[in-house]
């Protein structure tokens, strides 16, 4: 009898163990799959975005960069491209950035507020660039010509906070205003400077930082000659004076349709800004100590 039990129990190990390390080995793979399943499940619904404005490091803006510093000469360029803007002629807003940054050239970008955030394709862009360029508020929506001509101190104040609370998602350090149209009453140039902006750049009558020459002639409506742009240009720092070249994305179309021959005058550009004697800044390297 006790034999016969003594063989009960061997049968039964005999069967029992490898069930069990079975079951086992079952146990750890099924905690591994479900390890790496719920890993993964963090990393695809994660709302963290590198390009999103609230990841922040020790409170600072998500893309950390070192910032381009220009110490000014005694002769001066500054290359404004104006209505950089959501949802408008995308491509070659960054085209034109791109190949002025090849060229060595750093351009001072009067960036339009209103929805820049949701263009996620240029809003990104200027994210990852802002150190390499400048960033300038340029009026809040540009609905109007002369945004910013006519305003009283309180409408012109509610615009800059409203659009620095956009820009400032891009950039959170911008001291540069240039109002659409280049015009700014009393008023809201009061405004604009209480709102700790250092530079207003408009018409060259009206503001010490107006520009000097354009690649339109928005007098006549048509096309300026490069040559005639280089030659004011090179005529504004024979006087002493800076000089501000204003450019707009829209100067290269015609009928409303990207003109290639037209842009090619703007690579031309570029190559001679590069050849004249002067140094290439941003206004916000006029006023950094």
């Amino acid at each position: 009898m006790i034999k016969s039990d003594s063989s009960s129990k061997k049968l039964l190990n005999s069967i029992l163990l490898p069930i069990f390390i079975f079951l086992l080995i079952l146990a750890i793979i099924i905690l591994s799959l479900f390890s790496l399943l719920y890993n993964f499940s963090i990393d695809t619904n994660s709302n963290t975005n590198i390009f999103d404005t609230n990841v922040k490091f020790n409170n600072e803006p998500a893309f950390i960069c070192n910032r381009e510093f220009h110490i000014p000469g005694t002769r001066n360029i500054i290359f404004r491209i104006d209505d950089i803007q959501a949802f408008y002629l995308n491509d070659l807003q960054i085209q034109m950035i791109d190949d002025a940054l090849s060229s060595g050239v750093s351009p001072s970008l009067s960036v339009i507020p209103l929805g820049i955030s949701d263009d996620k394709k240029i809003y990104d862009y200027l994210r990852l660039n802002h150190c390499k360029v400048e960033i300038i508020l340029h009026g809040y929506d540009n609905k109007e010509t002369y945004e910013f001509g006519f305003l009283t101190y309180r409408q012109a104040d509610n615009k800059l906070k409203k659009g620095l609370n956009e820009l400032n998602k891009i950039e959170p350090d911008i001291k540069t205003f240039v109002p659409p149209g280049n015009e700014i009453s009393k008023d809201a140039a009061k405004a604009v400077y209480d709102n700790d902006f250092k530079v207003i750049s408009a018409k060259s009558e009206n503001s010490e930082y107006g520009y000097t020459t354009s690649t339109y002639d928005w007098d006549n409506y048509k096309f300026n000659d490069i040559n005639e742009v280089i030659r004011s240009c090179n005529n504004t720092l024979n006087s002493g004076k800076k000089c501000i070249i204003m450019v707009h994305p829209q100067d290269y179309l015609t009928n409303g349709v990207f003109d290639s021959v037209k842009y090619r005058q703007y690579i031309n550009l570029l190559i001679e800004i590069k050849k004249l004697d002067a140094k290439v800044i941003n206004f916000r390297d006029t006023f950094v100590a």
